[in-house]
């Protein structure tokens, strides 16, 4: 009795032990283990991080260019306490170490989890999600004290960007390849979020997504799109909106093109339009090593031209152009942020501190599309001072205000704030690690939804142009957002015509045009048929509708090896007949000079 009484405490207390253990959770897809935090102070536990866990298979192989399928379940505990190499992308400087950061794979698409100890004990924490830039590390500031200090479960993850991310080979044909997969990568990791994060103590009904530059493009494209509808209820777009690319059925066409040709998958006349073709082309990137084609984007100066996305039709993200899909918002809460010195500097239009007059008609002629237009854009932008700031006018502080009137005309609620100073000499702020700045409790409040009177802000309002600037740490309200440049190109943006959208021939701009020529001179002398396509391991007779699989380079190599060794036996047994008959003409030779001594020598 005694003994039964000690194992049933024993299991009891088992039991309660995994219980308490809260850097143990159970998914739906199976258990984790990821890592408790410590106050340094007195070592108490004030928190917990998840590290790394799938959110989708590897897409390698076959599903390179593909959509993310969902993580099949596991059977033992994942080990969830390492961080996983982010996607691939070229070495960038970690602002953690300030050394260059190299550690990238093309299987990437995981997500990491920081938890308050407090929201351990809750499902009522709201959940702040932050997008990556194509050009940082998705896990490189993970928000932890950020999380820590303001009860808000924080959430980061990766997903395949540039070539891998936003191929678009043959906008008018279905091939092997799926468009937008970057964007997949994006909503796959929403839907695990709304899924998954009630375990970790997130509330799956208040998701913030936070994004700067092409990571707030990316995020305000999805908030346009059906698919994306209650993944998410609040936005932070930093330096950058929908408007901030143009975004077209032909958009990274010229650049997968010129890729491919550059990765001697394709030549320069090589007819992407026709789907044999195409398929041809696909199949030999999906050969290719993932490193091989990332210092292809980097030597053929692509790394910037991978970043949009493409209207894709009714069974995708976008089935309209992206005007129309702004007019039906849903009603979604956003935060712009945008910085009194950005980004999008025109240095190529500034020569000795004055403008170049000829390269300023050039831009304003394209970003006007309008002759009267683009004669006033060089009277604005006539001065360098003027001139450096074109892109961000039009880009970043006209954009953000075309995005804002849309969402009031959906009934959305949005705040407008700048930043006074430059977004590098920011870059600790925005990345969340000042817990105690006001910058961070800005962003703090917005995503508690806190409405208190010290934390209330005035909604943007399109007869105001009302706004706050952030400056030494004070927030004050301010009127007429850059009133100067917005109004320019409201009226530029009113006249310029609509993109045809039935127009998806590739390398047209001037930008375009140019890449295309520098790759023809590197590659178009190398082949002289139309039709001639010496790509490794893929057969003239291709058929397109099947795909090029390790298995037929298995069967390739096989017979490659074959042949191989049945030259060598041939040539074996032509040296053995060789000397053979040298052997005899020896002999021969030797008998008849003995015959002729024997004869000499008796007579």
């Amino acid at each position: 009795m005694q003994k039964a009484v000690c194992v049933a405490l024993v299991v009891l207390f088992g039991l309660s032990v995994e219980a308490d253990d809260q850097s143990k959770r159970t998914t739906s897809k199976g258990a984790v283990e990821g890592l408790e935090i410590l106050n340094k102070e007195d070592n108490s536990t004030i928190g917990f991080k998840f590290l790394g866990i799938p959110y989708a298979e590897p897409p390698v192989k076959d599903l390179r260019y593909k959509k993310p399928r969902e993580k099949s379940a596991w059977k033992d505990t994942l080990d969830a306490t390492r961080l996983k190499p982010q996607c691939l992308a070229q070495p960038h400087i970690s602002k953690e170490t300030g050394n260059y950061t190299s550690i990238t794979t093309e299987n990437c698409l995981y997500i990491s989890v920081i938890v308050p100890e407090h929201c351990s004990q809750n499902t009522s924490c709201p959940v702040l999600v932050k997008i990556p830039n194509t050009d940082e590390d998705p896990h490189e500031s993970l928000g932890e004290k950020f999380a820590l200090h303001n009860g808000i479960v924080f959430v980061a993850f990766s997903y395949r960007i540039r070539s891998f991310g936003f191929l678009n080979l043959s906008p008018n044909l279905t091939t092997s390849q799926d468009t937008n997969v970057a964007l997949h990568d994006i909503t796959l990791a929403l839907n695990w979020i709304t899924k998954e994060i009630n375990v970790f103590g997130g509330d799956s009904t208040r998701v913030t997504l936070y994004g700067n530059r092409n990571a707030a493009f990316l995020i305000d494209l999805l908030s346009l799109s059906p698919a994306t509808n209650h993944l998410f209820s609040r936005t932070i777009l930093m330096s950058g909106t929908s408007n901030y690319r143009e975004v077209t059925k032909k958009s990274s066409c010229c650049a997968s093109q010129v890729f491919s040709i550059n990765a001697q998958c394709a030549q320069s006349d090589t007819a992407f339009n026709h789907l044999k073709d195409a398929q041809i082309v696909l199949s030999c990137l999906r050969t290719r090593d993932p490193n091989y084609l990332l210092d292809v984007e980097k030597k053929a100066n692509l790394t910037t031209m991978f970043e949009a996305p493409m209207i894709d039709g009714d069974s995708g993200f976008f089935s309209w152009n992206i005007s129309s899909l702004s007019a039906n918002r849903s009603e979604i809460t956003s935060l712009l942020i945008s910085f009194s010195n950005e980004h999008l500097q025109a240095d190529d239009l500034i020569s000795g501190g004055h403008v170049d007059e000829k390269k300023l008609k050039t831009v304003c002629a394209e970003l006007t599309d309008d002759k009267e237009l683009a004669e006033e854009c060089r009277r604005i932008y006539g001065r360098a001072s003027k001139a450096i700031n074109i892109y961000n006018d039009k880009r970043i502080y006209f954009g953000f205000i075309k995005s804002a009137l849309s969402m009031i005309d959906s009934n959305s609620s949005v705040y407008l704030m700048e930043i006074y100073g430059d977004i590098t000499e920011k870059a600790s702020d925005v990345n969340l690690k000042k817990p105690a700045s006001a910058f961070v409790q800005i962003v703090a409040s917005f995503v508690h939804d806190d409405t208190s009177e010290r934390n209330k802000m005035e909604k943007y309002s399109a007869d105001k142009h009302n706004y706050y600037l952030l400056e030494e740490e004070k927030l004050r309200p301010k009127k007429n957002y850059h009133t100067e440049a917005v109004d320019f190109w409201i009226k530029a943006d009113l006249k310029r015509k609509p993109s045809n959208e039935s127009d998806t021939q590739c390398c047209q701009s001037r930008q375009e045009k140019k890449l295309l020529q520098s790759s023809r001179k590197l590659y178009g002398d190398r082949l002289s048929h139309k039709n001639e396509f010496h790509i490794p391991f893929v057969p003239s007779n291709f058929v397109a509708a099947k795909e090029w699989t390790p298995l037929h380079n298995a069967w390739f190599t096989v017979a490659l090896f074959i042949v191989i060794f049945a030259v060598l036996f041939v040539i074996r047994r032509w040296i053995r007949e060789r000397e053979r008959h040298v052997a005899y003409d020896r002999l021969s030779d030797d008998i008849q000079l003995h015959l002729f001594e024997k004869q000499t020598i008796y007579g």
